[in-house]
């Protein structure tokens, strides 16, 4: 018992020390803590515990206001909440990596903690009912601009029915990016054929985009070679 935290590290990090990144390292330790735990015997164990004790959360708790653009301020950022909280106060949980946003003790939505300054992190879900009063907002709106991919192809493909791309969001609320992009694919793909038919193709087509406006931008100062 005492010298769990030893027998942990030297099992899981004694051969492998470095990794790509944070979340790397954190898959091979889940990795390791399951075989570890294969011949744990804690089901026998747990008839002969006492009851457990409320859950221990290492967090700091704070209350915020929202302001009239459907976000609470904290730490120098902003972040958003769903518009029905605008004027009202939220409890928010403030994790080492995470927030955890709730209005009357009930659980409102999560957002990943972000380091520095004046950034503001917005979920295109928290502004659907008002994009859907006014479609026309979604042209230039800051919330969209902060998906890329999905960005790119209201641009290319819904700038003329911004309400049939708000709609399928909408009615979508637990699909991935991937997801997402794949149903708006699906739904223009019979009079637009061009679309890029999967996620990565998506990114294909935007960093070839990019490409190229760097390429024009070094023929517009003299340069001879261009980016490939």
């Amino acid at each position: 018992m005492e010298r769990s935290v030893e027998i942990i590290r030297k099992e899981a990090f004694s051969k492998q020390v470095i990794f790509k990144d944070i979340e790397a390292a954190r898959h091979h330790l889940s990795e390791c803590l399951m075989k570890l735990n294969q011949k744990s015997r804690i089901h026998e164990e747990k008839q002969h515990l006492s009851p457990a004790f409320p859950r221990f959360e290492l967090a700091q708790y704070q209350l915020a206001s929202v302001d009239k653009y459907s976000c609470i301020s904290l730490q120098g950022n902003h972040y958003s909440v769903p518009e029905y909280l605008v004027g009202k106060k939220v409890s928010i949980k403030i994790y080492h990596e995470e927030l955890m946003i709730y209005a009357n003790h009930t659980f409102v939505c999560t957002h990943k903690k972000e380091d520095g300054k004046g950034k503001y992190i917005l979920k295109l879900e928290h502004y659907l009912d008002t994009f859907l009063k006014k479609p026309g907002a979604m042209r230039n709106s800051q919330v969209l601009q902060s998906y890329p991919l999905l960005h790119n192809i209201f641009q290319q493909y819904f700038i003329s029915k911004p309400k049939e791309f708000i709609e399928l969001i909408r009615n979508n609320p637990h699909a991935t990016m991937e997801q997402l992009i794949n149903l708006l694919q699906n739904v223009v793909s019979t009079c637009l054929p061009h679309l890029p038919q999967t996620y990565h193709d998506v990114m294909e087509v935007k960093t070839r985009s990019q490409v190229n406006q760097i390429n024009q931008l070094y023929n517009l100062k003299g340069g001879k070679n261009c980016v490939h």
